[in-house]
């Protein structure tokens, strides 16, 4: 977690300036004038050699405050969440709540804290941030580094951070404040989707700044604390009971564990109110889309819709994915979600970026950071997950649909997907396929007019293999048509029974979708797929075929050589490009010779959708191949994006820390090191030692090692 968050923290912002920007309090109510503390209140607690015997006596000086009428602490270290997602249950030190929460049974309450509170005994090791010294020069303070690297502090950054993605995922919240205590020091951190922005740290024993802060978090409105206001709890049991039965389709697993809520999307002039439950999945990284998918009900409509909640970039030139619904609806684009309504929500901003170019500021840079928008909206449709096919015709039905929701968007709107992906292919209750999640959909105009972020778009797994080599290159047709290829791969080695031995596999899907290797801040990888494609027969794939199942296998390699035939002419143009630069002299010889000739089978749709038909018309489809997963082993380190409908983070994610499973690609991890809004690929760096370069030997129907 702090390799996803290094490079966006901000700060040390002033301690005074901090409280005042982000709690301010009502001028005719001054500290000094109302009955706070001494400045010293806080040193009343005793030093502890323990850091666990410092809750305690906090939580009792902290609670006699006059004014925590309202509010309450509790130590929460003993005991996780137990609503927390697998891989999401751990225990902050203290939490803020309102008195109204019951905590007696249940101390630790994601879904309701306030505010978070991190303790360590001494600050010496421990302090996450390193202040820098009065007086340095400007040359100085621009080496200086806000981020200290000793691995306890290090760690702490990491710990907050998992603090506050657990509750973001569990709380619907525009932003939120966590207290790190190193006795006798403290800093108040502000978190929103994009970063952190931190205090100076203060001695809280000798200062009034915590008292002062906790005063203000008493007397702010919800707002101001970060509470997501246009999201309401619904009591009435009546209406629960009415909710749950609509939607016990998609029942959460706790379904004790999460309320039923009512959400306001932007309709016009007004509001439309609609009902959830848990979404389909929470986004597993803190900062980015931050994506939730929900099935919903809607009382006008009375009936289940989706609803995506996310905060997307405001980089110049990017569309909103409500406006690329209403262009794709319009021109009648075939197997995409109607959108039924929904806008970007009022007043709902990242700032952490808007404090970046302060003069105090010696961490995060705003070029690593990304002003985001709330945008909530909801479809007409609510898909099934790709993987969950019935059979492997079911599944190509599937994809071939999405495959012409493309075409359509590209032939009559000019729109670019850029993010084909196994979270985005999903299954019709009706039968076929839709391509879902346009957010990162550009035109093709303004795609020529060059990348309007420094970084790629997309999901790692699923990107070609000039997209995953070449850092600079912007997205093209032949990309998103190559990973349609790489999808029906994905699924067909995980999914699907094949020659390849079970052995080799979790080796083989490593090397293929999720190897990489750190580049100048960058990832880079890309040549396992190039070697599929262009030198096959040294692979592990050599006599692949997908086993009483000739109309897949045939499929897989036809449109394996036609990309061997793109990436062939690709290479003899950059050859001629390359002559004409050293020979003749001609700089922008690129531009001179002819990428894409007409005569080339992915210059359109065309040739691979031709292929498409030609499987999908054979006779000896199988009837009982239904999914099966053949990486359902514990372990198991590749990234699962068979996710849900919606997620997070592209990258979706992520993948950081913590299984993706039901996290798909709408952006759950963005940062510069990775592609924009792709996930982080979980490779070991460096294709395995054991085999994707070694060919299986061709014997009978099941292909074996020597």
């Amino acid at each position: 977690m702090a390799a996803e968050l290094s490079g966006q923290w901000v700060g040390p912002m002033p301690v005074a300036q901090f409280l005042a920007t982000f709690l301010p309090t009502d001028k005719d109510v001054e500290f000094d004038d109302t009955p706070l503390g001494s400045e010293e209140y806080f040193n009343q607690l005793e030093e502890c050699e323990i850091e666990t015997d410092m809750y305690e006596p906090f939580v009792k000086l902290a609670n006699s405050l006059d004014f925590m009428d309202e509010f309450k602490f509790v130590n929460t270290s003993r005991y996780a969440d137990p609503a927390a997602s697998k891989g999401m249950k751990n225990k902050p030190d203290i939490g803020v709540y309102k008195t109204n929460v019951d905590t007696d049974k249940i101390p630790t309450q994601y879904s309701s804290l306030e505010v978070i509170w991190e303790f360590k005994r001494s600050n010496d090791l421990v302090d996450p941030f390193e202040d820098p010294p009065e007086n340095l020069t400007n040359e100085q303070l621009a080496y200086f580094s806000f981020e200290p690297t000793a691995q306890l502090r290090v760690k702490t950054r990491g710990q907050l951070g998992l603090y506050i993605r657990n509750w973001f995922a569990r709380q619907h919240r525009t932003h939120g404040f966590i207290v790190w205590i190193g006795d006798p020091y403290a800093r108040i951190i502000r978190m929103d989707r994009d970063g952190g922005i931190v205090s100076k740290k203060f001695n809280f024993r000798t200062t009034s700044y915590l008292v002062r802060f906790i005063y203000r978090i008493c007397r702010a409105d919800d707002r101001a604390r970060g509470i997501d206001t246009t999201v309401e709890v619904v009591t009435d049991k009546n209406q629960i009971a009415f909710v749950q039965e609509k939607l016990e389709q998609w029942k959460p697993e706790a379904p004790d564990s999460y309320s039923i809520y009512q959400l306001g999307l932007p309709n016009g002039t007004s509001t439309r109110k609609v009902f959830v439950w848990a979404p389909m999945s929470e986004p597993y990284s803190l900062t980015g889309r931050g994506t939730r998918g929900y099935a919903a009900w809607d009382p006008v409509l009375k009936k289940v819709i989706f609803v995506k909640d996310s905060w997307r970039p405001l980089a110049p030139g990017m569309e909103k994915e409500t406006d690329i619904l209403q262009t794709l609806n319009k021109n009648e684009v075939r197997n995409v979600p109607k959108l039924v309504c929904g806008d970007d929500l009022d007043g709902h901003f990242t700032i952490t970026k808007d404090y970046a170019s302060k003069s105090w500021n010696v961490g995060g840079r705003e070029e690593n950071l990304s002003r985001r928008a709330h945008i909530r909206f909801g479809e007409d449709f609510v898909g099934i997950r790709l993987h969950r096919f019935s059979s492997s015709k079911e599944f190509l039905q599937a994809v071939f649909d999405a495959f012409i929701a493309h075409k359509d968007a590209y032939e009559k709107c000019r729109i670019l997907h850029r993010d084909i992906s196994g979270g985005n292919v999903l299954l019709n209750p009706n039968g076929g396929g839709i391509l879902n999640d346009w957010d990162l959909a550009r035109t093709v105009t303004d795609i020529e007019n060059g990348p309007r972020q420094p970084t790629r778009s997309g999901t790692w797994q699923y990107m070609s293999a000039n997209l995953c080599m070449d850092t600079s290159k912007t997205s093209t047709l032949q990309d998103d048509l190559e990973s349609f290829f790489w999808l029906v791969l994905y699924f067909v080695l995980r999914y699907m029974d094949h020659n390849i031995p079970q052995e080799e596999l979790p080796d083989l899907m490593d090397d293929i979708f999720d190897s990489y290797r750190n580049r100048r801040g960058q990832a880079f990888g890309g040549q396992a797929k190039l070697a599929i494609i262009q030198s096959v027969s040294l692979t592990l794939l050599a006599y692949f075929e997908v086993n009483q199942n000739s109309p897949m296998t045939t499929f897989v390699e036809r449109v394996r050589r036609k990309f061997d035939r793109w990436y062939r002419h690709c290479s003899e143009v950059e050859l001629q490009a390359r002559t004409l630069r050293y020979e003749e002299q001609i700089e922008d010889a690129g531009e001179v010779v002819p990428v894409n000739p007409g005569s080339l089978s992915l210059n359109d749709h065309a040739k691979m959708e031709a292929d498409f038909k030609n499987a999908l018309s054979m006779i000896t489809w199988p009837s009982d191949d239904k999914s099966i997963d053949r990486l359902a082993a514990p372990k198991r380190r590749l990234v699962d994006v068979a996710g849900s409908q919606q997620s997070g983070s592209k990258r979706s994610r992520t993948s950081n820390d913590s299984s993706l499973v039901g996290s798909g690609s709408s952006g759950v991890y963005s940062t510069s090191s990775l592609p924009s809004g792709s996930q982080r690929p979980r490779g070991s760096g460096r294709l395995s030692k054991r085999g994707l370069l070694k060919p299986v030997q061709k014997s009978g129907s099941h292909n074996r090692r020597p």
